[in-house]
Order: C-alpha cells, then sequence, then structure tokens
C-alpha cells in the first residue's frame, strides 16, 4: 500500500491543501496565502511524481488520485461555462441617510443586475432595509453585518464568519458575510 511515499505525499499535500481550503479558508494568514496561490502550483509536481511512480512501477494509482484532485482543486474546466455575461452591482446606500428606498431600489433595476451587492446597511431609518426589499421582488438576499447581498441566480446560503485580522483602530473587526450562489 505505502509503496510510493512520493505519491502518498502528494495526494496528502494536495487533500490537506484543498481541505484547508473549504474549512478554514481566509481565517488565518497561512491559509489566507494558501488559497491565493495560483492554480498551477498544485499541478506543477504532479508529472514529476507521475513520472517517478511510472518509473519504478509503484503508486501510480495513487499519484493519478492526487493528479485528479489537484485538477479539480485547481478550478480546471472539463466543460466549456455557458456563455453570456453576469451583471454585478455595488452600491454604498450609507446607512439609508442620503436617500429613500425607492429612489435606491429604482437606481439598482434600472441596471438590472444579476447580482447587488449592498454595503452599509445597519440602516438608521428602521424601516428602510425591508422596504427596498419589498422594492426589489425576484432579488433573494442574505445580509451580514452591515453587507446584503441579493440575487436572481439560484441562491444555496449566506453565512458570517470571523476574519483573522484586527481593525485599523485594534479593535475587531466585524465577521466577514459569504453569500453562496
Amino acid at each position: 500500500m505505502w509503496r510510493s511515499r512520493l505519491a502518498w505525499a502528494y495526494l496528502f499535500l494536495v487533500a490537506l491543501g484543498w481541505c484547508l481550503g473549504a474549512w478554514v479558508g481566509e481565517r488565518t494568514v497561512p491559509t489566507l496565502l494558501l488559497a491565493y496561490l495560483p492554480p498551477i502550483v498544485w499541478l506543477l509536481p504532479a508529472p514529476f511524481v507521475l513520472g517517478w511512480t511510472l518509473l519504478r512501477r509503484r503508486g501510480v494509482p495513487v499519484a493519478l488520485a492526487g493528479l485528479l484532485l489537484a485538477t479539480l482543486g485547481a478550478g480546471v474546466q472539463f466543460r466549456p461555462q455557458s456563455g453570456g455575461t453576469l451583471r454585478v452591482v455595488t452600491f454604498n446606500l450609507a446607512r439609508g441617510t442620503l436617500g429613500t428606498p425607492e429612489r435606491a431600489a429604482a437606481v439598482l433595476r434600472a441596471s438590472r443586475p444579476d447580482v447587488i451587492l449592498l454595503q452599509e446597511t445597519n440602516f438608521v431609518p428602521a424601516d428602510y432595509g425591508a422596504t427596498l426589499l419589498r422594492l426589489l421582488p425576484g432579488y433573494p438576499s442574505t445580509a451580514g453585518h452591515e453587507v446584503m447581498t441579493l440575487t436572481r441566480l439560484p441562491h444555496r446560503a449566506g453565512d458570517d464568519a470571523a476574519v483573522a485580522r484586527a481593525a485599523p483602530d485594534g479593535g475587531e473587526r466585524p465577521p466577514e458575510h459569504r453569500a453562496r450562489v
């Protein structure tokens, strides 16, 4: 089973990198750096590992499993993405102090976005958020600390995650909001 330590080490490192990226994400500096590595870094060792295992005739299935996992983790597409455009609009609502929800909804509807990213959504007028959402039918939303995501796309989930960095004033940063579409 452990006939090729190199192939098993490669498979283990790729699986570990994938798990850290999926479960820890950008919460720590090492995993932040890992998340922004170019995808080719995961694939570069694969030809050497595969060549070594073929030469020694040991661990070829394990090397192939590592190559497959690295290919999937690197985001290589096996079928082309469908054509079309994705319209994303980002909008700072300034806590609802600079305009009405009717005006904000009119501006957003006029741009016909697929995804709307709103900042500073801790509204001073208490009914601002509810009114805005009522004026934007067909856009399910998720809200986080001072941010909101609305989308016409299939919407899977949204959550808040702790961010592993201090605020500029030395205090704690609010959680980061993630929406999955």
